[in-house]
């Protein structure tokens, strides 16, 4: 089953409206893009399936349930994430020969720096979610 996991800020009617921010964009040019994409090339939303299994393996969390995380999901997410990505960081520095990153179940290799983006990418979400509470959803599409 696919994943794409999109992300929203604020309302227009009972819809939420994709955000179009270039800071967004940067941080997820880095990852498997999603297929939906905002007009101007803006980047929202991600493909959660490559990133789903290591993100719940590390943190508890499922990126299918993304909907529904709290302020305090995407803190847990950040913390367990940030020691995860320094081990992998530390041992590419110390041995460039040791693989830092993470293969998922389709056989599909992350590579540190992907790792990194998508922690912050968590961090994103962490102000977001401050910022604006409910308003701001990680919502997820499949």
């Amino acid at each position: 089953m696919g994943l794409d996991n999109i992300l929203y800020q604020g309302k227009q009617g009972d819809k939420f409206v994709g955000i179009e921010e270039k800071e967004l964009t940067d941080i997820l040019s880095n990852l498997t893009v999603g297929y939906l994409v905002e007009e101007m090339g803006l980047i929202n939303s991600f493909r959660g399936k490559v990133y789903a299994e290591y993100v719940e393996k590390y943190t508890g969390k499922s990126l299918y349930k993304s909907a529904d995380f709290t302020l305090k999901d995407y803190k847990h997410i950040v913390e367990q994430l940030t020691i995860d990505v320094a081990s992998r960081l530390g041992w590419e520095k110390v041995n460039a020969e040791i693989k830092a990153s993470y293969k998922n179940g389709y056989g599909h290799s992350i590579p540190v720096d992907e790792l990194e983006s998508l922690l912050n990418l968590f961090k994103y979400c962490v102000i977001k979610k401050q910022r604006h509470g409910n308003d701001f959803v990680m919502d997820a599409w499949y």
